[in-house]
C-alpha cells in the first residue's frame, strides 16, 4: 500500500477535512466568498479522505452495509461538489404582460460548467393572487403564467412558493417581493411612441411609499411618480391581494415644482413630448434556482442511510446471545456442582 494513500485514507484526517468544510461554510454565510471556491478544498479532501479509507480500511469490506455507507458518503461528496459547479440561481422581477427577459436577472450566480440554456426560457406573466391571513400573515400565492403550447398557442400554468414553475430544469418560485406597477406611453415630439412600465416598491410590504422615479427618454429631467392605491382591509381580517390590471387607480406626476394628478387614460404634456398613464398592472418577483444533482443527492443519501441502518442491525444481531448454547451448558453441568 502507498504511504500516500495511507496518509489519504487515515481516520485522523477525516476531521480536519469537516473543518475546511465547515471554514467554507462559515465564509459563505459572512459573504464576500463564491461558494464553489470556499467548498472546493474542504469537499475535496474529504472525497480523497474517504476514497483512500476504502483501500486502507479492510473491515470496510467485511461489511457490506459500511461500505455502501462509506461509498455513498463519497458519492454525496462528489455530487455536492458538481452541483456547486452546475448550479444556476437567479432573481427577475416580471410585470404582468411581461416576457420572460435573461437581460432583467438579477443577483445571477451560475457555476462554471453552467451554459446558456437559461437564455432560451419563454413564458408570460399572468396575474396574480396572494392570501393573507389575519395579522398581515402572508399564506397561499398563485401566480398565472403562459407558456408556448406544444400546438401553437399558448397554455396556462401556476406558480407558487412551494409550487413552481419547471422548465428544462429551471425552477421559479414566487416570494414575497410584488407588487404594482405604472405601464407609460412615451410620445416624444420626434415622433414615434414607447411602451413601459414603472415598477413601485413591494406592496404591501412599502404600502405606505408607492412611488418611484421615470426618466424622460433622452432628457436628464425626472418625474417623481406615485400611485395612490386605495387603503387596504385591516389587519385583523383575512383578504386577498390581487395583482391584476386597474384603470381605478390615480397617478401623481410631480415635474418641475409642479404636481398633476392623472386618472387611466389620460395624458400630460410636456416640453419632450406627451406621457400618456395607461394602467396598473402587477408584478412578480421570483427566485430561480437550477441544480441537476438534487434528486441523485436525495437518492444516494437514502443509500447511504440504509447502508449505516444495514450495518447497525447486522451487528445487532451478531451480539444476541444464543439461548440454545446457553440451555445445552446448563444440562451439561453435573448434578453434583450444584451440591445434590
Amino acid at each position: 500500500m502507498s504511504p500516500l494513500i495511507s496518509r489519504l485514507g487515515s481516520l485522523q484526517l477525516t476531521p480536519w477535512g469537516l473543518l475546511l468544510f465547515a471554514a467554507g461554510v462559515l465564509a459563505i454565510l459572512l459573504g464576500g466568498v463564491q461558494p464553489l471556491w470556499a467548498l472546493l478544498p474542504g469537499g475535496t479532501l474529504l472525497a480523497l479522505n474517504l476514497a483512500a479509507g476504502l483501500l486502507v480500511h479492510p473491515q470496510l469490506k467485511r461489511s457490506p452495509g459500511l461500505l455502501l455507507f462509506h461509498l455513498g458518503l463519497l458519492a454525496v461528496a462528489l455530487l455536492a461538489l458538481a452541483g456547486h459547479l452546475s448550479r444556476f440561481e437567479a432573481r427577475i422581477e416580471l410585470v404582468e404582460g411581461g416576457s420572460y427577459d435573461p437581460d432583467l436577472l438579477m443577483a445571477l450566480r451560475a457555476g462554471p460548467l453552467h451554459g446558456d440554456d437559461w437564455r432560451h426560457i419563454t413564458f408570460v406573466q399572468g396575474p396574480y393572487s396572494v392570501d393573507y391571513d389575519p395579522g398581515l400573515e402572508r399564506s397561499h400565492t398563485r401566480s398565472t403564467l403562459y407558456l408556448p403550447g406544444e400546438k401553437g398557442g399558448w397554455r396556462q400554468a401556476e406558480a407558487g412558493d412551494d409550487q413552481p414553475l419547471v422548465i428544462d430544469g429551471y425552477r421559479f418560485y414566487t416570494t414575497w417581493n410584488k407588487g404594482f406597477a405604472v405601464v407609460l406611453s412615451w410620445f416624444p415630439r420626434e415622433g414615434g411612441q414607447a411602451t413601459g412600465a414603472v415598477h413601485m416598491p413591494a406592496y404591501p410590504g412599502m404600502e405606505w411609499k408607492q412611488e418611484n422615479d421615470w426618466r424622460i427618454p433622452g432628457s436628464q429631467e425626472t418625474l417623481h411618480l406615485s400611485l395612490h392605491l386605495p387603503p387596504r382591509p385591516p389587519e385583523d381580517r383575512a383578504w386577498q391581494l390581487r395583482g391584476e390590471r386597474r384603470t381605478d387607480v390615480p397617478l401623481g406626476v410631480d415635474v418641475g415644482g409642479k404636481r398633476y394628478e392623472l386618472q387611466a387614460g389620460q395624458s400630460l404634456d410636456l416640453p419632450q413630448g406627451r406621457l400618456k398613464y395607461e394602467e396598473v398592472r402587477g408584478w412578480m418577483g421570483y427566485k430561480i434556482y437550477y441544480d441537476p444533482t438534487l434528486p441523485w443527492l436525495f437518492w444516494t443519501a437514502l443509500v447511504a442511510i440504509c447502508g449505516l441502518g444495514w450495518h447497525y442491525l447486522h451487528a445487532f444481531r451478531t451480539q444476541q446471545p444464543d439461548s440454545g448454547r446457553a440451555e445445552r451448558v446448563m444440562a451439561a453441568v453435573p448434578r453434583e456442582a450444584n451440591g445434590s
